[in-house]
């Protein structure tokens, strides 16, 4: 009898709700193994792409679920709209069906993938463990101090960085190594590598971390405040008796060929006195071109490239949701909840974006204010993709260092806090975007971009002024920073009247 039972219930089809709660269990059972791999040292190459598998189940498994919880808010349905109804009944049965389809596929990928997990966790426990931390519901801090969604890269560069090379002859000029990290602006190349600098066993291999940026490669570089560090530093050993050079890790801003051609020349020179073991790590936004320099053909051969793409859809959204609610559980606010997915849909999986807009969600948790934020970021992608940007979003624009335009949400929310925002037709044009470490940058802006969207704090007058766009939370906390410079419509722009939910992708 129980058998029948049982194939009986496997049997019969379940409803919405209780696959949406076996979906719910299975991302428990998947949150805990990752958060004991993430308390981990896994470098084991096969372990992490099995990691990454199940972080991809985890990922699309919290959208599917946070789709279904949020994205259905009952829509107030007009006298016209009644007609359409009947019309649009069957589209709807077909739509549903396909939505409880994919709903099955979901669970039934995460529930494998968890399955497969056995032989992982066995070897897990011979790693030592590693230095981080998470806490439920307080996974923006837990992001804060970790590489998000870059298990497998993290490790290639950490790897690359504690390889012990040949050293050689110490009377030789050294032949430095070189990994290149290639993704589109945004992608995140610098705050990968930032934290794999933030491994204590890199620090304690290179003595000494130098940043250089494109701003250094346009001087005469031996005199440049990189090579200043590397001199003092050099100065510091001789004082206290050392021998030998220490080694140096460059972190260098690809600014094309010819002068990274230089850089590297010099590098390997004796004028510069490096270090033999010393090695570099170059970060470029576009594909250099092997041919042009032997070194990025060798580090090509040698499989020392590692490209970068945006997150998925699934990934950024549960990167943004840490981002607006922080500690907060998104189940107990489920209408914040809803418009949060619709403003991460038009972010198009941008971090800068999902910062800016994340910062001031969470610190103002207030539906009114959220909303018109929403209206506001949807007015402002739509400018831009009809009008000022020839068919590309701010982020694209912002993406090729093209400049892009900010406009003012209008107001500060229904609750009153925040001032009101676009004075008359007012916007604010962006340009010259850069990035830098935060001890490089003689003063940081006093207004941020996240005041220009609410119209707080922007100076009197037309005169132009530098804007903050947003501080990283990792040494050496980098500041990217735009120039600002009003401008005047004929209107302000209108909001949408009618707004619809669509996934968003970074161009």
């Amino acid at each position: 009898m129980s058998s029948m039972i049982r194939r009986y219930t496997a049997d019969s089809p379940k409803t919405a709700g209780e696959k949406l709660e076996q979906l719910n269990m299975a991302l428990l059972r998947a949150h805990a193994v990752a958060e004991e791999a993430a308390a981990r040292r896994v470098t084991n190459g096969a372990m992490l792409l099995q990691l990454s598998f199940l972080m991809d189940a985890m990922y699309r498994g919290h959208y599917v679920l946070d789709t279904f919880r949020y994205h259905r808010l009952p829509q107030p349905l007009s006298a016209s709209a009644a007609g359409r109804k009947r019309r649009l009944s069957s589209a709807k049965a077909s739509g549903a069906a396909a939505a409880m389809d994919e709903l099955g596929e979901v669970v039934s990928r995460l529930e494998a993938a968890i399955g497969d997990m056995d032989e992982f966790l066995v070897f897990l426990g011979s790693y030592s463990p590693a230095r981080v931390f998470s806490q439920p519901y307080s996974t923006y801090l837990f992001l804060d101090n970790f590489m998000f969604g870059r298990q497998i890269e993290l490790q290639r560069i950490t790897g690359f960085l504690l390889q012990r090379n040949h050293e050689g002859d110490h009377h030789r000029l050294p032949d430095l190594e070189v990994l290149q990290v290639i993704g589109r602006r945004g992608s995140g190349k610098r705050t990968l590598v930032e934290h794999a600098c933030a491994d204590e066993r890199v620090r304690a291999r290179f003595s000494v971390i130098i940043r250089i940026c494109k701003q250094d490669q346009a001087e005469s570089f031996s005199n440049t405040p990189p090579m200043a560090a590397v001199r003092d530093y050099q100065k510091l050993q001789k004082d206290n008796g050392s021998s030998s050079y220490q080694r140096t890790l460059f972190i260098v801003e690809f600014d094309g060929e010819a002068a990274w051609g230089n850089l590297y020349g010099f590098l390997c020179s004796s004028a510069s006195r490096v270090a033999h073991g010393s090695k570099i790590i170059l970060t470029s936004a576009t594909e250099p071109e092997p041919e042009k320099t032997k070194t990025m053909a060798a580090a090509a051969a040698a499989g020392q490239v590692i490209r970068l793409d945006y997150l998925s859809a699934e990934e950024y959204w549960y990167f943004f949701k840490s981002r607006a609610f922080g500690a907060i559980d998104p189940e107990d606010r489920p209408e914040l909840a809803g418009i949060a997915m619709a403003v991460a849909a038009e972010l198009r999986r941008s971090f800068m974006y999902a910062n800016m807009y994340g910062g001031l969600m969470r610190a103002d948790m207030d539906a009114g204010f959220w909303r018109a934020l929403l209206r506001g970021l949807r007015g402002h992608v739509r400018s831009h993709v009809s009008v000022r940007g020839g068919g590309m979003s701010p982020m694209d624009l912002i993406g090729r260092s093209r400049p892009s335009y900010v406009h003012p949400i209008g107001n500060g929310g229904s609750n009153g806090k925040g001032s009101k925002g676009g004075r008359g037709g007012e916007v604010y044009l962006l340009y010259d975007y850069r990035s830098t470490a935060a001890e490089r940058v003689a003063a940081v802006p006093g207004v941020s971009v996240q005041d220009l969207i609410v119209g707080r704090g922007v100076p009197d007058g037309d005169e132009g002024f530098e804007v903050l766009g947003w501080r990283s939370n990792i040494p050496p906390y980098y500041c990217y920073l735009a120039s600002c410079e009003k401008r005047r419509t004929a209107a302000a722009p209108a909001p949408l009247k009618k707004t619809t939910t669509r996934a968003g992708r970074q161009g």
